[in-house]
């Protein structure tokens, strides 16, 4: 796989005749955009891209736009739209006259196992199964996520066009926010978002403990959920102490202060669809170290330290490589460079094309 995503998109068929002109912006499309992901997260990478994106399609000349409030309960129920293009934020399809439905595919995190295996997984399984199935065009957020999708379902393949379109990136302000108690006195590498097996958190932890950064005062900051009793006792039996602390779950001009503190973003992730945190951390002048595995290679390119993160003694190599002056001012420098090539206007008017295509 190419480990570079330039941020534009390709389809499984050819896509010169969706570059926008003047002519198709005068020509009005309506759109009905689905709005149930609000009902089933309040934050989360899912509810920033269609925020960011919806809004800046519906700013646009030549669309109509409606929203759909989201429910629960309907999230598997075919819905009625009279609109040209149907698109929902998390997996619903629509039935009408003139209605052709587009989906984004986010992750196969459900389909190759890596959440569970249970009745959650199961009805994620079937929900996202119909709607691949259902769509007149689909849209990965990554290459590496489009090769997943075939992958899983190789009877996709030439049955609609699948569309990759990067996400774009907002700069977070931290200029209100103050330094984070549990750090304040300590420089710290970041931790940050769940963990999940599939987040390698435990490797996380022994390659921070192998690195001895704790010896120099370094700490382990981790933002989401409280850490559990078996994460306490793994940092209890690598001796790590109070060199692991838990910051909770941090708004978003907290959440920039300590990219724009850390000595990096640790990001050991076997699995994503996207990883919008490389391009954060990136946009404010933290280095990263991250896996190379999935979809990492492909954002973050040759602007992070990519390591086997199943092995901690790599993850501790990078994490003290960091420390290197022209190591740091490098990775610095690449990654201001990286993440301001993910633009949201730019996955806006990537998105709005492929819906003038579909009419």
């Amino acid at each position: 796989m190419n480990s570079r995503l330039e941020p534009t998109y390709v389809a499984s068929r050819q896509s010169d005749a969706l570059a926008p002109d003047a002519d198709a912006e005068r020509i009005t499309v309506s759109i009905e955009f689905d709005d149930i992901v609000y009902s089933l997260q309040r934050f989360g990478g899912i509810s920033e891209y269609w925020r960011e994106m919806t809004t800046r399609v519906e700013a646009m000349p030549g669309f109509a736009v409606v929203r759909r409030s989201g429910g629960f309960w309907r999230r598997m129920a075919v819905q009625r739209s009279n609109a040209q293009v149907f698109h929902s934020s998390y997996y619903r399809t629509a039935r009408g006259p003139k209605t052709r439905s587009v989906t984004t595919v986010h992750d196969l995190a459900y389909e190759l196992g890596h959440v569970g295996n249970g009745a959650k997984a199961l009805l994620h399984r079937r929900e996202h199964r119909k709607a691949y199935f259902a769509s007149d065009a689909l849209i990965c957020v990554s290459q590496s996520t489009r090769e997943d999708l075939l992958r899983v379902y190789p009877t996709l393949a030439g049955r609609c066009p699948i569309f990759v379109v990067p996400h774009g990136v907002m700069p977070l302000s931290y200029t209100s926010a103050v330094p984070a108690a549990a750090v304040k006195d300590a420089p710290f590498v970041l931790f940050v978002g769940g963990r999940q097996a599939y987040k390698n958190f435990d490797n996380a932890l022994a390659g921070f403990a192998a690195s001895r950064l704790k010896e120099q005062g370094f700490v382990l900051a981790c933002t989401g959920a409280p850490l559990t009793s078996a994460e306490m006792k793994q940092v209890s039996r690598l001796g790590l102490g109070q060199s692991v602390r838990s910051l909770g779950n941090v708004r978003r001009d907290e959440l920039a202060r300590l990219y724009a503190t850390a000595h990096c973003l640790l990001y050991p992730s076997l699995f994503e669809g996207f990883g919008l945190p490389l391009l954060e951390a990136m946009q404010h002048g933290c280095p990263v170290v991250a896996s190379n595995r999935s979809v990492m290679p492909e954002v973050a390119g040759d602007a992070a330290l990519l390591v086997d993160a199943r092995d901690p003694a790599a993850i501790a190599a990078a994490l003290l490589d960091i420390g290197v002056p022209h190591t740091r001012q490098r990775l610095v420098a690449a990654g201001l460079t990286r993440s301001a090539e993910f633009s949201w206007d730019r996955a806006a008017t990537q998105h709005a094309s492929i819906y003038r295509s579909l009419n």
